[in-house]
């Protein structure tokens, strides 16, 4: 799993906001300077574009017993942004690239927790790649910007020039102040995962959408490995186990059998993440995807599933199956 970095980014554990944050998540949550907030169920990041706001949001976090900085290395939570990546040392984060679409020129910065299992991207709600910073945002070196391209604003670590030709604004992060040699590198350079061949997927996704469309949990239940966990881009909590993944989706399936308009999977392919076969979720009419569903297989079994965003499920390439 991963967050997505834009502009500058404040990254935390989610296990540090929930066992040492006064109030947790909901407090948290609450104090949140601005909308840009995304989660993986393992790590939580704030976005801004000003760095006061950061120096403001970071005195906030100190003032409620987090640690940013302990002999140099990021400790409770770590600074980001798209020009340098990680800012500081720190152990548990590591940055690449994510390929969003099956166009391999959209990608963006993202991080993940170091030895995560389970992989999809979470974006802010109602984030799109067209018209984001991770589509506007460049970094030139200072020969590099034209005669055609206008000086507008400056905030911060960020130059905003416009295209005189096209009238089209961009982003330019200036990385002044940092030298390449004190600047920490990616500690890995892709997060996308290789081609995942195994043939026993595709008949685990329809046993998935097989359940959704009968709202019959017993049509899933066989394929769940022993160490099965189940993470969701709109639920705070990874469910660790067959058994407590067992009582949150049967709550769900009565829920869904009460609700008017329908719910239903269809089989999907998709080449991000690796992923490969997949499960598209459509709620009352057929052109409503809502999310996509990702699995990752171990002795033929469902390891992990991963309800997300991204990959979106109106780039995935939908068959028209819908398993009964």
């Amino acid at each position: 799993m991963s967050v997505i970095i834009e502009g500058i980014s404040v990254v935390v554990r989610v296990d540090t906001i929930k066992d040492r944050y006064p109030g947790g998540w909901d407090a948290f949550q609450s104090r949140c300077p601005n909308q840009t907030i995304r989660s993986d169920n393992e790590l939580i990041a704030v976005g801004f574009m000003n760095p006061d706001d950061v120096d403001h949001f970071i005195g906030q976090l100190d003032s409620h017993g987090l640690v940013h900085l302990r002999d140099g290395m990021s400790q409770d939570f770590a600074v980001t942004n798209q020009v340098e990546g990680i800012l500081h040392p720190c152990e548990w984060l590591e940055i690449g690239r994510v390929t969003i679409s099956e166009d391999e020129e959209q990608t963006v910065l993202a991080c993940r927790l170091v030895g995560t299992r389970t992989n999809f991207l979470a974006t802010p709600i109602g984030w799109k790649f067209e018209g984001s910073l991770s589509n506007e945002y460049k970094v030139f070196d200072a020969g590099q910007i034209s005669e055609s391209m206008e000086f507008v604003r400056r905030k911060g670590n960020v130059d905003v020039y416009r295209d005189l030709q096209t009238g089209k604004e961009s982003y330019i992060g200036r990385a002044s102040g940092a030298s390449p040699e004190n600047t920490p590198g990616p500690r890995v350079r892709a997060v996308r995962l290789s081609e995942d061949r195994n043939t026993n997927k595709l008949e685990a996704c329809r046993a998935y959408a097989r359940m959704v469309n009968n709202k019959d949990f017993s049509c899933l239940e066989p394929w769940l490995h022993e160490d099965f966990s189940y993470s969701s881009q709109w639920v705070m909590e990874e469910m660790e186990g067959r058994n407590r993944f067992a009582e949150y989706i049967q709550a769900k399936l009565e829920t869904w059998k009460k609700e008017p308009g329908f719910l239903r999977a269809q089989i999907a392919y998709t080449n991000q993440f690796g992923a490969g076969p997949c499960v598209v979720i459509e709620q009352d009419h057929e052109d409503n995807l809502i999310a996509t569903l990702l699995i990752t297989m171990k002795e033929d079994r469902i390891a992990s599933m991963s309800m997300c965003g991204v990959p979106s499920p109106f780039e995935c390439r939908r068959t028209g199956e819908f398993p009964s």
